[in-house]
């Protein structure tokens, strides 16, 4: 009987400690961004709007953004090739170094 009581609480406990917060994000659209680096290959992202719940087109590229990657100190523009996909051939691109995106 003390350990179904002790199980009722502590379930109870979970129930009423598990809540929904609003960070105030809530309604503010999100990119997804998609990409891979590979030594050799160009790089390419693809930029996309938030999927929402509800909405037929769920995939809507972000063209026209700012795009930059950062290696090394230097700073590399990537060219919007449309469809929200950005890319450059002159990134060196080397295994265990660190890539910062922005835009």
């Amino acid at each position: 009987m003390k350990k179904r009581f002790i199980a009722a609480m502590f379930s109870s406990m979970l129930l009423v400690s598990c809540s929904k917060e609003d960070d105030g994000t809530a309604g503010i659209n999100k990119a997804v961004v998609e990409s891979y680096l590979a030594p050799g290959q160009p790089v390419s992202v693809k930029i996309t709007k938030e999927i929402e719940y509800g909405v037929d087109n769920v995939n809507q590229p972000l063209d026209n953004l700012p795009v930059v990657i950062s290696h090394n100190g230097t700073d590399y523009n990537l060219a919007n090739t449309g469809n929200g996909i950005y890319s450059s051939s002159t990134i060196p691109v080397n295994i265990g170094e660190t890539y910062l995106l922005k835009f």
